[in-house]
């Protein structure tokens, strides 16, 4: 049986930890032309949002990490998804 306070396995050696809506930059532009992404869904697949068109994909974990080129700061976060949400125009 497991045991439910064991801590939990730590990830293999060049993964990153993501979290849902964190901002990601992949190693090639979408069709769009836009390069970065929003974390919409975490599991076997991640699901990413393109901040330029909002097109929604999923890919499976293993192909997302090999494609990611940086996470970015949480400043720069915070930019992208005012500007995605004003060309959607959703202005808050």
């Amino acid at each position: 049986m497991i045991d439910p306070t064991a801590p939990l396995r730590p990830l293999r050696e060049g993964t990153t930890a993501i979290q849902m809506g964190d901002v990601v930059q992949l190693r090639r532009a979408h069709a769009c032309g836009g390069d970065t992404w929003q974390i919409v869904r975490l599991g076997a697949d991640i699901g990413a949002r393109c901040l330029t068109c909002n097109r929604r994909v999923l890919m499976p974990r293993r192909e997302f990490f090999r494609r990611v080129k940086t996470i970015l700061p949480p400043a720069k976060t915070e930019d992208w998804g005012k500007r995605a949400n004003s060309e959607a125009g959703q202005d808050s």
